[in-house]
């Protein structure tokens, strides 16, 4: 709340809210209403056992310490009017904050509610939220895990995206990918294909070569192929075969050579 005199009278004024009446005082109220943004922090920095030092920014942020959390150092930083500010002051904080691995910014009570901004300030390593939200007023203790939550969900998702360049995809039902195929062995696909295994499946696997050479000849003589097309993947460039077809390929196969 900000003081304001008019026409000699005291009045406590929101700056954030102009809907909110003004609240009359006495000069003998001002005391009452006395807070302190340092002694505040100083209490949160003793009750989470903050590493670092509390100091000032610029006028409108206060730096109030650092923990290390997962193997990442997160920052904190406390400003008044977080949400009005821009992206670029925003991500000017975490330039001058650089040993940050995250950077968390919080306001008193309201938060950056835009999706693509928040984002934005995801790509750059800050977290914008509020105390009001964080803290638990009776012991000063920042619940981390809720602050990190959201971060770390993104940060899994845009990890699991990125698999050397290529987007994992799911088959569609019925479908098994060549990319899953080379990689399993004839005993782990004929249980994923529900087919009786045989003495010395679990030592093989069914080569890819195998794959492509029966799928040019079925296409040549009109086989299974004509009636369930081959799926391909544009996105990963991963063939997706038939399981009804994959049968019959992995029944025929010999681990010893390729027979007709």
């Amino acid at each position: 709340m900000d003081i304001a005199e008019v026409e000699g009278k005291l009045f406590a004024i929101c700056p954030n809210d102009s809907e909110l009446d003004p609240i009359s005082l006495d000069r003998d109220d001002l005391d009452k209403y006395t807070f302190c943004v340092e002694k505040f922090l100083e209490h949160v920095r003793t009750a989470n056992k903050l590493d670092g030092t509390l100091h000032k920014i610029d006028q409108d942020y206060l730096y109030f310490g650092s923990e290390i959390y997962t193997g990442r150092r997160l920052g904190f930083v406390f400003g008044f009017t977080v949400p009005r500010k821009s992206v670029l002051e925003l991500t000017g904080l975490k330039r001058l904050c650089a040993d940050d691995d995250f950077l968390v910014v919080f306001s008193p009570v309201s938060m950056i509610e835009d999706v693509l901004l928040k984002g934005r300030l995801h790509h750059d390593k800050i977290i914008q939220t509020s105390l009001a939200s964080s803290l638990n007023f009776q012991t000063y203790e920042l619940s981390i895990e809720k602050i990190l939550s959201g971060a770390v969900a993104r940060e899994a998702a845009e990890t699991g995206q990125k698999n050397n360049g290529k987007k994992k995809l799911t088959p569609p039902k019925g479908y098994t990918g060549t990319n899953t195929v080379v990689s399993l062995t004839i005993a782990e696909l004929k249980e994923r294909l529900n087919l009786p295994p045989q003495k010395g499946d679990e030592s093989h696997k069914l080569p890819r070569s195998v794959l492509a050479y029966r799928a040019g000849r079925d296409k040549k003589t009109g086989g299974l192929l004509d009636a369930v097309t081959i799926k391909r993947n544009p996105a990963s460039h991963e063939i997706w075969y038939p399981n009804s077809w994959l049968k019959t390929v992995v029944q025929d196969y010999k681990p010893r050579g390729w027979k007709l």
